[in-house]
C-alpha cells in the first residue's frame, strides 16, 4: 500500500468517525444549515475520499468502477447509520437523510474523480 493510499484510508477512518460522533453528541444540530445540507456535504467528503484511496489503491481501475465501490460503500455506511440511529432512544432513521446521503456520495464521487489521477497514470504522463 503506497503513503497515499494509507493516508487517504486513514482519513477516511477519521471522517466516518467524526460523522458518528458529531451525530451521536448532536453536533449537527450547532452547525448553521439545514440537515440535509449536512447530510450531503458529509457524505460528499466521504465519498471523495473513499474515490481518491480507491483510485490511488486500484490505479487500473475505470472510474466508473471506482465510481461504483465510493457510493456503494459509502451507502452502505448510510444505511448503516440511518438504522443504528433507529435503535437510539431520542433518534429515528430518516430515508430522507439517505436520499440526502446519495447526493452527496455522488457529488463528491464525481468531483474526486475529475481530481485525482491515478499514480500510474501521473508516472506516464510526466514521462
Amino acid at each position: 500500500m503506497s503513503r497515499t493510499t494509507a493516508t487517504l484510508s486513514v482519513a477516511v477512518a477519521l471522517w466516518i468517525a467524526l460523522v458518528v460522533i458529531g451525530g451521536a453528541t448532536g453536533l449537527r444540530a450547532a452547525l448553521p444549515f439545514d440537515d440535509k445540507i449536512h447530510h450531503a456535504a458529509a457524505w460528499g467528503v466521504l465519498g471523495a475520499l473513499v474515490a481518491a484511496a480507491a483510485r490511488h489503491h486500484w490505479p487500473r481501475a475505470t472510474p466508473a468502477l471506482v465510481g461504483v465501490f465510493a457510493v456503494a460503500l459509502g451507502l452502505g455506511f448510510g444505511a448503516l447509520d440511518e438504522f443504528v440511529q433507529s435503535m437510539v432512544p431520542g433518534r429515528d432513521a430518516d430515508l430522507m437523510d439517505l436520499a440526502a446521503d446519495s447526493v452527496g456520495l455522488v457529488v463528491g464521487v464525481a468531483l474526486s474523480l475529475l481530481v485525482v489521477r491515478p499514480e500510474a497514470s501521473r508516472s506516464s504522463s510526466a514521462a
